[in-house]
């Protein structure tokens, strides 16, 4: 189970009430957010929502389980986002004056097969 993707459908659903909105606000069909809560709940041995034909109600478990789990989507979303960042930032590498231009080609081209840009 990959905990952050069910804790990702677990406030989607939470927080819109039905699992066919936060489903849909998370961009997963719904019988994926049903299985990835579900095995959340077995997961921790207890239930998190509570379930009617019309609508999902939070469990006292689920709600002191809620923000925890809104922290852990946060915190994967700024991991995410800074990764991406970081991979934008261009690599600083002091060259000599007198560098032959194959070699320094060569360089910058073997940089970019790792994703690395040089500046």
């Amino acid at each position: 189970m990959d905990v952050v993707e069910a804790c990702k459908a677990f406030v989607a659903v939470s927080g819109h009430g039905s699992f066919t909105v936060g489903a849909a606000a998370a961009r997963i069909p719904q019988s994926v957010a049903s299985r990835r809560i579900a095995a959340l709940e077995k997961h921790f041995g207890a239930r998190l929502l509570t379930r009617t034909s019309r609508s999902v109600a939070l469990t006292p478990f689920g709600r002191e389980m809620l923000p925890s789990a809104r922290r852990l989507v946060d915190l994967a979303e700024a991991m995410e986002h800074d990764a991406a960042r970081a991979k934008l930032r261009p690599f600083r590498l002091a060259v000599p004056e007198v560098c032959a231009p194959r070699p320094l080609a060569r360089l910058v081209s073997a940089a970019r097969r790792h994703d690395l840009d040089l500046d």
